[in-house]
């Protein structure tokens, strides 16, 4: 069994990771007390900016790491470790996830981290959660890549976050039902789709949409080649309507593929998607009757 709970760094078993984190970090970079490092303080790491997170496995704890308030609306992700035994077992990615939905439970929509040059995994895990590098922002001597994430429209990895996945699946079922009802057709597969059909969508890319710390949104697509990008879904919760939802979908979507074309299809009886799309710059392809009555649109974005 899995377990995600709070707990104060400086208390069992807490106390125990950031022991064991600091010793490592001291045998590649040297003792703390001779570098400038940024503080985490237990009190830094608690509420009401902060927390720190114990990850177990059947009780026993195999990961921890913590949130600091760094300004309004930013925190900053400290004190990440595995334990060596358990590692390469997507602790670390499943950890850097729970550390994000409390950041957001926080309030903070944007978090930072920094990580040193002999942890180059470390590094190759946040770019590929999504964390842009950016200037040094604390002084730390330690490090050579310092990163930024936003959080209200982030990577989803649904493997690693069973939770996650299946709040998408209620998302999307409720999106899809509400098409359904426009274009007068219950036979759109992605209503009728399971969780293990969502996960098993292996080469799919997905964004989600956070409402604070709820996803209210998710846009999937995947590399066509040559050929530009397909936009498998985009999805809204129906209680999220006409909040932006899509449109910053859309736009962090924009910045992945930029300078690529991109083709979507939507029910042609869906004249809000249509009316989106259009506005977001694609033209109509063409129409595809898929049953008696009930027409599909495509669409293409050119570069």
């Amino acid at each position: 069994m899995i377990e995600i709970r709070p707990v104060r760094s400086d208390q069992p078993p807490a106390d125990a990771l950031v022991a064991a984190m600091v010793t490592e970090l001291e045998g590649l970079y040297g003792p703390m007390a001779q570098r400038r490092t940024p503080s985490a303080h237990p009190d830094e790491l608690w509420l009401p900016n902060g927390t720190y997170l114990v990850v177990s496995e059947d009780g026993t704890p195999v990961a921890g790491g913590g949130i600091k308030g760094l300004a309004p609306g930013m925190g900053e992700i400290k004190r990440m470790y595995v334990v060596p035994d358990v590692r390469g077992r997507g602790w670390a990615r499943r950890l850097l996830l729970a550390l994000e939905d409390a950041a957001r439970e926080l309030g903070h929509t944007r978090v930072r981290l920094d990580t040193g040059p002999k942890q180059a995994h470390a590094q190759r895990l946040y770019e590929s959660a999504g964390y842009r590098s950016i200037p040094s922002y604390n002084d730390n001597d330690a490090a050579a890549f310092w990163g930024e994430k936003r959080l209200d429209v982030s990577p989803l990895f649904l493997r690693a976050d069973p939770a996650k996945a299946e709040r998408l699946l209620l998302v999307q079922r409720a999106a899809y039902a509400a098409e359904a009802e426009l274009m007068g057709f219950e036979g759109i597969p992605p209503l009728h789709e399971t969780l293990e059909e969502l996960l098993g969508a292996e080469h799919q890319e997905w964004l989600g949409r956070f409402d604070g710390p709820t996803l209210v949104g998710a846009l999937a697509w995947e590399d066509d080649g040559d050929a530009g990008a397909i936009i498998n879904r985009l999805v809204v919760a129906p209680t999220a309507w006409r909040r932006g939802h899509a449109r910053a979908l859309m736009e962090a979507f924009d910045a992945r593929v930029a300078g690529r074309p991109v083709t979507v299809s939507t029910g042609s009886a869906n004249a809000p998607a249509l009316a989106f799309y259009a506005r977001s710059g694609f033209r109509v392809l063409g129409e595809e009757e898929i049953a008696p009555g009930v027409g599909m649109t495509r669409l293409l974005r050119a570069p």
